[in-house]
């Protein structure tokens, strides 16, 4: 989504200080951290601002920086802004700043580097600097065009010998936020008895007209070929290779029944959104196993009850394999074979149970001691730190849960049943934000919204696992972690968000992303820069995020 960040120095109405206003456009909690620098600083360091120039509702940040949030103009309004009021002949030579993201914890700078604003007209503009220019703009709702105003200082710089001179301005920049938009593919294939064809359901909630490109197999090497008639309506033939289909729309989104031949090994295909723009499944063709939708034959009653038994057994882990293949598909691609699916379930239910109440209710034998022995050795007892030592962990998640892209209210609504199955700890993904999708390419620690849900459904879902008497244990990524930016070199090794480290973060033995750090106590990571834990700051920012979090 894009928004805009407008900023704009004028003088007060009490014509003695000067007024920066800092206005976004986008939606949203904001957040202003900024700082300032003086005449006569050297480097880059940000100093916290005196105290009356602090906004309404500021709070420090270590000793460097403040948090100011932004106020919205009317309650309706979308447009939001913070005021800073500054006597123009102290000390100040710039106010730096990077806007904040509340909601997402994502921060957004100016070319990749803070906001500056210069209060002089010395300064050298290294890049980022958001000064006065030739023109006025109008600020939103404004009704008369601002004015040029001068104003003149008696106010020295040690370095050069000129006049303090403020000019007032207004500049719009473009900021865009991103926003997670997760869509559905659904597949269902059924045999109805006595039927030598298979019927398959493909619906998508993806908004437009989409068209299904797809093809048949007869064997693991997936081979597309075009299968016999029937077809679904408004189907075409695409170079002798291929089927596209044009699914038809329903109230929330489309849909197509494909009848094949029941001696088909598998459905291909890909969707077709327009001209240049394509889903598939990381990079392949979806891939729908048929052998799920095949009749199962039925034993005779004068079969042993031991080959019965075995019998269903093998279903159910036929079935239960034929499910987990027919879910290789894009966007959370579910079967919908309510009845096997529930079958299975209950099943699993049973046998959980079943080992459940055996390992509760198992109390150890021993053999008989001679209590009188002189050299019987002491007990040792070792506990756990964190449980009882009779955990029952379930891993609560995969490696494809994160494509639903609600995971955390999908748990939620199984928190009771997870617990009524004996589990006592669940696993948790990891929960920050990720370059990966399955969350182990950490980038901002702070931002918990993550592929698997947002902060406020986390929180929600930790309070109903507790609710249940479920402990959580938490997933997180502490070796290695993805940069926001580059260095000089042209190498991604410098962090942003909270925890905006350098190079000196990272080892110093890994070739591919030049850190300053110590030696590598163990193997490196290649695709993302190694952490270097042996330095203090670093150890430092992790204890409190583990606290934090």
């Amino acid at each position: 989504v894009e928004g805009k960040l407008l900023i704009r120095l004028d003088q007060s109405k009490d014509q003695l200080n000067w007024r920066l206003t800092i206005g976004c456009s986008l939606s949203g909690k904001w957040i202003l951290h900024w700082g300032v620098s003086y005449v006569g600083d050297t480097g880059s360091e940000w100093d916290q601002p005196p105290k009356d120039m602090w906004p309404h509702g500021s709070i420090p940040i270590k000793d460097y920086a403040i948090e100011t949030p932004f106020k919205k103009l009317s309650k309706d309004d979308t447009f939001h802004e913070v005021k800073i009021d500054f006597n123009p002949s102290s000390a100040i030579e710039a106010i730096h700043f990077i806007l904040k993201d509340e909601e997402t914890g994502a921060s957004y700078q100016h070319k990749g580097r803070d906001f500056r604003v210069s209060l002089v007209n010395y300064l050298e503009d290294d890049g980022n600097m958001i000064q006065a220019k030739s023109s006025f703009g109008k600020w939103p709702d404004a009704v008369e065009q601002l004015p040029n105003m001068v104003l003149k200082a008696e106010a020295s710089c040690d370095s050069k010998n000129e006049n303090r001179r403020l000019e007032g301005f207004y500049e719009e920049q473009l900021i865009v936020k991103e926003v997670s938009v997760g869509n559905m593919v659904n597949v269902a294939i059924r045999k109805f008895p006595d039927a030598a064809n298979i019927v398959l359901h493909l619906e998508t909630d993806i908004p437009g007209d989409v068209v299904v490109h797809w093809g048949v197999c007869r064997d693991d090497a997936k081979t597309w070929e075009i299968p016999a008639v029937p077809y679904p309506p408004e189907t075409t033939v695409f170079r002798n290779k291929a089927l596209r289909t044009l699914l038809q729309p329903t109230g929330n989104g489309s849909r197509a029944l494909f009848t094949l031949d029941e001696k088909l090994d598998g459905f291909l295909f890909v969707l077709k959104l327009d001209a240049h723009n394509w889903v598939n499944f990381q990079g392949n063709d979806f891939y729908i196993p048929l052998s799920s939708a095949r009749s199962v034959k039925g034993q005779s009653d004068s079969e042993s009850e031991e080959t019965s038994g075995k019998a269903h057994t093998d279903g159910i882990i036929n079935e239960i394999r034929n499910l987990v293949s027919g879910l290789n598909s894009e966007k959370s691609l579910q079967t919908k074979v309510k009845e096997a699916k529930e079958s299975i379930l209950n099943e699993i239910e049973k046998l959980a149970a079943e080992a459940y109440s055996i390992f509760r209710s198992s109390t150890p034998s021993y053999p008989e001691e001679d209590s009188d022995a002189d050299d019987a050795e002491p007990t040792i007892n070792i506990s756990s730190g964190t449980g009882s030592g009779f955990e029952i962990l379930c891993q609560g998640f995969n490696w494809e849960s994160n494509k639903s892209g609600r995971w955390y209210m999908e748990l939620k609504e199984k928190a009771s049943e997870i617990s009524s199955l004996g589990f006592t700890v669940i696993w948790l993904p990891p929960p920050t934000e990720s370059v990966s999708p399955e969350g182990y390419m950490p980038k901002d620690l702070y931002n918990l919204n993550s592929r698997y849900g947002t902060i406020d459904e986390l929180k929600d879902l930790v309070k109903s696992l507790h609710g249940v008497g479920l402990k959580v244990l938490g997933d997180v990524v502490l070796n290695h972690r993805c940069a926001h930016y580059q260095n000089q070199n042209g190498v991604w090794n410098i962090f942003g968000g909270r925890l905006n480290w350098d190079d000196r973060a990272v080892v110093g033995d890994d070739p591919h992303f030049q850190g300053r750090g110590n030696k590598s106590s163990g193997d490196n990571f290649h695709a993302a820069p190694n952490i270097d834990h042996s330095q203090d700051f670093v150890r430092k920012d992790l204890i409190e995020w583990l606290c934090w979090l």
